[in-house]
């Protein structure tokens, strides 16, 4: 399936294509529900046929509420310093958090 803007995807509006790599294309587009921009990551072809592929898409345990947020604002502590050096991150996902000992992230 080729997708356009305009296309609706669920409650999703395509609005424009910003990012494309080895796992699909991600797309800027409007949560119709939410009435919010939202980022869309639509699966390369023949992704959902792959089973390593689709576990890359799977979390093994969600992690308790205080627990995230204190890993997400050690996260962005790390990416504050990060860029008060003059250094961008351009891969942040979960792969690349190391969680070190007393939830340290890094």
């Amino acid at each position: 399936m080729i997708l356009q803007p305009q296309q609706t995807l669920a409650h999703s509006r395509l609005v424009e294509k910003i990012g494309e790599g080895g796992m699909g294309v991600v797309w800027k587009a409007e949560d119709t529900k939410l009435g919010r921009m939202v980022a869309v990551k639509v699966l390369a072809p023949g992704f959902a046929e792959d089973r390593q592929r689709l576990a890359r898409m799977t979390k093994a345990a969600a992690l308790p509420v205080q627990e995230a947020l204190d890993v997400a604002r050690r996260v962005a502590e790390c990416l504050g310093a990060a860029h008060e050096a003059g250094v961008i991150h351009q891969d942040l996902k979960p792969g690349n958090v190391i969680r070190r000992a007393r939830s340290r992230a890094a």
